[in-house]
């Protein structure tokens, strides 16, 4: 007992006191510095949202998608009159004076109009021409005789090159001979156009808004002899678009009818179709 009382026992009992203080407060240190469960958990929950979640959000992003059957694609031909003027007034609201407005406002004398319901179906097209345009045949003879250069008789317009070329094709049987020209701006430069239309005289025409427009205010294509104007209305792209949808073709159409088919069709110089 001496012996243990000689070597300072009291020094080892402090020791092993200090250092479990010592451990004790390295244990509180690490535990401050390890990030809690609740806190792991929120970072997996934010780097890994939950699939239940992903699947509501793509949804949400499906339901904003319209549907084909839940936009209108066909139109009576009876309604033309009314349909053409209420899109234009919602289009040109607040940049039209009412005056402006009742000096282009058209009547039902300004349309053609039918008994139709028309859905822009190709095999379609020449029906209807053939239906709201009779004596084509003798109207192009006429003007074969009066050789005016560049003066269609009828012009359709459509809002895509690819649109234009079809309803070239399916018009055929309607147009029978005479002189078509293309007036779009893909893969034809309008210096082309230019040329053949003061060359050239010609029956049908067939272009976009911004086109027809270009070759109306530089004067290559002229409108003395223009008789129907055909809109491609009911028609819609891959994207469920019709013409009056996309802005820049609705922009330009507006100017078109604005400053150019409205007057005339006003002064009963020609009709104006929607197909």
């Amino acid at each position: 007992m001496a012996d243990d009382l000689g070597n300072e026992w009291w020094l080892d009992a402090k020791d092993s006191e200090d250092t479990a203080k010592d451990e004790e407060t390295k244990k509180k240190k690490r535990k401050r510095e390890e990030p809690s469960a609740h806190i792991l958990n929120s970072d997996i929950s934010d780097k890994a949202p939950d699939v239940n979640d992903t699947n509501k959000v793509k949804t949400k992003k499906k339901q904003k998608k319209p549907k084909i059957e839940s936009i209108t694609t066909t139109l009576d031909g009876s309604k033309v009159t009314n349909v053409l003027w209420s899109t234009f007034c919602n289009c040109t609201s607040g940049s039209l004076s009412a005056l402006e407005l009742e000096d282009i406002m058209i009547d039902e004398s300004c349309c053609l109009t039918d008994d139709t319901v028309h859905t822009g179906a190709l095999e379609e097209f020449s029906a209807y021409l053939t239906q709201v345009i009779p004596k084509w045949s003798g109207r192009v003879t006429k003007l074969n005789k009066k050789g005016h250069r560049g003066c269609p008789l009828l012009l359709v317009v459509s809002s895509a090159a690819t649109r234009i070329v079809e309803l070239n094709r399916a018009s055929v049987k309607f147009k029978g001979d005479c002189k078509t020209v293309k007036l779009f701006a893909k893969h034809i430069k309008i210096s082309e156009q230019e040329h053949f239309l003061e060359s050239y005289v010609v029956h049908f025409g067939l272009g976009t808004p911004s086109r027809i427009l270009k070759l109306l205010q530089n004067g290559s294509l002229k409108t003395s002899r223009l008789k129907y104007v055909i809109l491609d209305w009911t028609w819609r792209d891959k994207k469920l678009r019709s013409m009056i949808d996309i802005p820049e073709v609705q922009k330009e159409l507006v100017i078109l009818l604005k400053d150019y088919i409205f007057p005339l069709a006003k002064a009963s110089k020609l009709k104006i179709g929607l197909f």
